[in-house]
C-alpha cells in the first residue's frame, strides 16, 4: 500500500472534555508511529470558540482539520463516514475520543499486514451481548415488557457467545469498506453501533462473507487471526502487555484487581 493514502483519524466530539484530545496529543507525540501518515483530526459539533481551544493544544502538529457540522448525533460511525468520503482512496485507521497510542511503531505495525482486503483491530473480543444480558442483567426500574423487548431484540440480532467481531474503538479499513458497509444504516441510538460492531450482520460477519482477512496485531508486530485473538495480549487477557493503543475498556481492565481481571477474561473469552 502507498504510505501516502494512509490515514490517521483521531475523533473529538461534542461530549468529550479536552483532557481527551491533550491525552491523545501527548501520546501522539511520545510514542514513534513508524511509518508516514496524514494525520486528521475530526472535530464533531464542536462550537467555534471551543475549536480555536482546541487548535491550541494541537499546537506544533502536522495535521488536517475535519469540522464535522452534522446537527444530529450519529455517533462515531456517521462522522467515520463522512471522513472516509473526505479521503477516499485512503485507507484510514480509525480512533474514537477515548483512544491514545502506547507503543513505539504502533501504526507501523498494523500496516506492514495490510493488503487490499484486510482489516486490522487493536483488539477483538468473543463477547456477547445476548449472552451477558440473559446472565447478569435485569435493568434498574424494567418492567417486564422492557426485559423482554430488549431480549429479543439481542436475541434476534446477536449471536451468543463466541461472537468473534474486532472492536470498533480502534481500527484499519479501506475507506470505501468503511463507506460500502455504513451506506445505507442509520445511527439514532446506541443500539444501532452495537448491530455495526458486534451483530450478526455487523462489520466482522459481512467482511467475513466477502473473504476478507480480519487481524489482530500486537506491539511484536505480530498477526493474529480470529481463532487466536486471544493469545495476541491486546484485550482483557493477561495485562494486555503487548496492547498498541488504549481505549476506555483497555484502560478499564488495567485497573482491576486480580480476582476481577479473571472473570472479566470469562466474559470475553
Amino acid at each position: 500500500m502507498n504510505n501516502n493514502n494512509l490515514v490517521v483519524l483521531f475523533l473529538m466530539t461534542f461530549l468529550e472534555d479536552d483532557q481527551r484530545l491533550i491525552t491523545f496529543v501527548e501520546n501522539y507525540k511520545k510514542f514513534n508511529p513508524g511509518v508516514d501518515h496524514k494525520l486528521v483530526i475530526c472535530l464533531k459539533k464542536i462550537t467555534s470558540e471551543k475549536i480555536l481551544d482546541f487548535k491550541k493544544i494541537l499546537k506544533g502538529l502536522d495535521y488536517e482539520l475535519f469540522i464535522d457540522k452534522y446537527e444530529k448525533n450519529d455517533f462515531d460511525f456517521g462522522s467515520y463516514r463522512r471522513v472516509a468520503k473526505k479521503y477516499l482512496n485512503s485507507v484510514i485507521f480509525f480512533m474514537n475520543s477515548h483512544s491514545y497510542p502506547i507503543k513505539d511503531f504502533w501504526l507501523k505495525n498494523m500496516h506492514k499486514h495490510f493488503n487490499d482486503k484486510t482489516i486490522i483491530g487493536t483488539t477483538g473480543s468473543c463477547e456477547s451481548l445476548l449472552t451477558n444480558f440473559r446472565l447478569l442483567k435485569f435493568y434498574k426500574n424494567w418492567n417486564l415488557y422492557n426485559f423482554f423487548k430488549h431480549y429479543f431484540f439481542l436475541k434476534k440480532n446477536f449471536h451468543i457467545k463466541p461472537n468473534p467481531h474486532f472492536r470498533s474503538a480502534n481500527f484499519m479499513m479501506k475507506a470505501v469498506d468503511l463507506i460500502e458497509f455504513t451506506e445505507n444504516k442509520t445511527y439514532e441510538k446506541k443500539s444501532d453501533t452495537w448491530l455495526s460492531e458486534s451483530g450478526k450482520k455487523g462489520m466482522t460477519n459481512f467482511f467475513k462473507k466477502k473473504n476478507y482477512k480480519i487481524l489482530v496485531v500486537n506491539s511484536d508486530g505480530y498477526a493474529f487471526e480470529e481463532n487466536d485473538w486471544k493469545n495476541s495480549s491486546t484485550y482483557n487477557f493477561n495485562n494486555q502487555e503487548k496492547l498498541l493503543v488504549m481505549d476506555k475498556h483497555t484502560k478499564r481492565y488495567f485497573s482491576l484487581n486480580e480476582f476481577n481481571k479473571s472473570k472479566m477474561q470469562k466474559k470475553i473469552w
